[in-house]
């Protein structure tokens, strides 16, 4: 008896590291730690490009001048595009993935907050290409400035 339980747990500390590591085991929730470096509010708004699901997309998110921000829009799987969209409105500056080559378009309201899912409408709704967003184990940081 005491062998068996000997090498289950030997079993155990030889797994775990491998555990630990596993994409099963990710963040629970997208992360992304936003800061405003501009004078002026920035509005944020996520999306996420899943290939078995379609798009989803979510908004807004207020960002106030110096402010620094943690934001969990959706829950985090590791197989999943996600993107970002942002505007200054009192700067008439955005942060989009118009001219990108890896740009993905979703629906946006820019009047009101929104959360949309695959398939369905969204009234005053409007499609603008988000840029990508470079995550790594479900954690992000952005940075917007005046330039």
């Amino acid at each position: 008896m005491k062998r068996r339980h000997f090498l289950a747990l030997t079993m155990a500390l030889l797994l775990a590291p491998l555990m630990v590591s596993s994409p099963v085991f990710a963040a629970d929730s997208l992360e992304v730690t936003v800061t405003n470096r501009t004078d002026a509010n920035v509005w944020i708004a996520f999306g996420m490009a899943a290939e078995d699901e379609g798009n989803f997309s979510k908004g807004w998110w207020e960002i106030a001048p110096g402010q620094t921000r943690v934001i969990k829009p959706f829950r985090y799987t590791p197989v999943y595009g996600y993107y970002y969209f942002a505007f200054n409105p009192k700067m008439n500056r955005y942060w989009h993935g118009k001219n990108m080559p890896n740009g993905t378009p979703f629906l946006i309201n820019k009047n009101k907050s929104f959360n949309v899912r695959p398939g369905q409408r969204l009234p005053g709704g409007t499609s603008y290409v988000f840029r990508p967003l470079n995550e790594r184990k479900g954690k992000a940081r952005l940075n917007f400035t005046a330039r």
